[in-house]
């Protein structure tokens, strides 16, 4: 039997923070990925963060033949100072993209558990540097950045790709933009899901419908990138005796990496590069007692980089002294 309910944005208030502290209910997320393969330089934002909780994600490739930049500045728009809150992720530029996508989740995620964020005090017409990232040819880029203020203060944000030799002109906003970010409201899912697991295996699909919207073109975002997933799961064992369930992380798609926080503790699967015939990893394994029932948190980001939908596995196994017994549910 399988109960699955998938909501986006606003479910019970209860449900705001999870139980090890995580807060991942972001108002807004921009997402900077279009092109994905860079050929010019140029405005890739320029707007004011309008919201108490805004995320910015990004991920590139230079495919100029020069040296390019990554800048990130925030000015306050105020005759006041603001206070913000800062979590930034920033990947080392690299030739793998898969890689630099995974590296930039992880330690986003990390950042998350750990509840630090950097404080600081923009003054009135202060703008602020937080980001000069320089990549090659060929290099792929990513990040995170989330910025938390109060929501009636008005804060810039300008991104921009600058050309080393032309550095004023790359920040020169056209008629016509080379870039275009995406613009998500809640760009979180909360699913809740019970299994008594009197079939042996369940499955959720993971950076699948429902998509995000584009909250100004309404364009699906299709892999759900640098979204957050809440998964509530309730584990049933209906028997009379221990049961082992194994967690597991199956692409079908393409070539992923997966990083998942469960129960508060961070997890990876290993570099999967040819997803053809491959065998589903286990990420974790949950013993459960005759009858128990235990509810776990699961959090997780499709990466940058990697291919989606993908399967998330849960598998039933019992230990090897009650095979040949009677394995029927007692309920």
């Amino acid at each position: 039997m399988i109960r699955l309910l998938i909501s986006i944005g606003l479910i019970c208030c209860i449900l705001q923070h999870s139980s090890f502290g995580i807060n991942y209910r972001d108002d807004v997320l921009i997402f900077s990925n279009y092109p994905e393969s860079i050929q010019q330089s140029g405005v890739v934002y320029d707007g004011v963060l309008s919201h108490q909780k805004t995320r910015f994600s990004y991920y590139h490739l230079n495919n100029t033949k020069r040296r390019l930049y990554l800048s990130l500045h925030i000015k306050n728009l105020e005759s006041y100072p603001v206070t913000l809150n800062v979590i930034q992720s920033v990947a080392q530029p690299g030739l793998e993209g898969l890689a630099v996508g995974h590296a930039a989740t992880v330690d986003y995620l990390n950042r998350l558990i750990r509840n630090d964020p950097q404080r600081m005090v923009i003054q009135p017409g202060e703008t602020r540097s937080f980001l000069m990232q320089p990549f090659y040819p060929q290099f792929v880029i990513g990040g995170y950045f989330l910025f938390e203020k109060p929501a009636e203060d008005r804060l810039n944000l300008n991104v921009a790709v600058l050309n080393d030799r032309y550095d004023s002109i790359s920040r020169i906003k056209t008629g016509h933009p080379y870039f275009s970010c995406g613009v998500y409201d809640r760009p979180y899912f909360d699913i809740d899901a019970s299994y008594d697991f009197s079939s042996p295996i369940e499955e959720i699909r993971f950076g699948d419908v429902p998509f995000l919207s584009d909250t100004h073109s309404a364009e699906a975002l299709k892999g759900n990138y640098a979204a957050i997933y809440k998964y509530n799961i309730r584990l049933k064992n209906v028997y009379a005796f221990p049961v082992y369930i194994d967690f597991l992380f199956s692409p079908v798609a393409g070539a992923a990496r997966g990083t998942f926080v469960v129960d508060g503790q961070l997890h990876q699967n290993a570099r999967v590069k040819n997803y053809i015939n491959i065998i589903p990893e286990v990420i974790q394994t949950f013993q459960l007692n005759p009858m128990e029932t235990r509810d776990i948190d699961i959090f997780s980001i499709p990466e940058p980089g990697a291919f989606y939908p993908l399967n998330l596995v849960f598998r039933r196994r019992f230990s090897s002294n009650v095979l040949g017994q009677s394995v029927v549910p007692l309920s």
